[in-house]
């Protein structure tokens, strides 16, 4: 969840963001058709404290989150708006963050699979090397017993 913590950082720093950084004000805006269209308010700043506590069960829903803050602007400001451009672009600009967080964890588990293999390799080696040796001793003192 650290990449996502990350990922909203860089949204949140964004000059474009400033209007997704907080619930949006829907009463002093005097939007009073907000709740009836928009069934799940979402913002940057809920999704950081969502992340800062642990309320995620992993990167996906907390993409979900994300993805729910600009479904609801273009939902609420329809095709055509200021608004419905800005989330748009802020939409494709997450996905690209994701998408790239995401291919840094593969990679990551990747190069952990391959250290615990090596590992296990090589700890097989070494019994092996053991269990040659052991034999090895054993020879020896079957030869030198026979000699005496």
């Amino acid at each position: 969840m650290d990449a996502m913590g990350k990922i909203v950082n860089t949204l949140m720093q964004m000059p474009d963001s400033v209007d997704f950084r907080k619930p949006v004000a829907w009463r002093s805006l005097k939007l009073y058709d907000y709740r009836q269209i928009i069934a799940k308010p979402m913002d940057l700043g809920t999704v950081k404290q969502t992340i800062e506590r642990q309320g995620y069960n992993g990167p996906n829903d907390c993409a979900a989150d994300i993805r729910l803050i600009w479904s609801n602007c273009k939902r609420y400001n329809g095709e055509g708006s200021d608004f419905y451009d800005l989330a748009d672009r802020l939409s494709k600009q997450f996905e690209e963050l994701f998408s790239k967080a995401k291919a840094e964890a593969k990679k990551r588990d990747r190069d952990a699979a391959a250290a615990v293999e090596e590992a296990w390799r090589a700890a097989q080696a070494k019994k092996m090397r053991k269990s040659i040796n052991d034999v090895a001793a054993c020879v020896e003192i079957k030869l030198m017993a026979r000699s005496s």
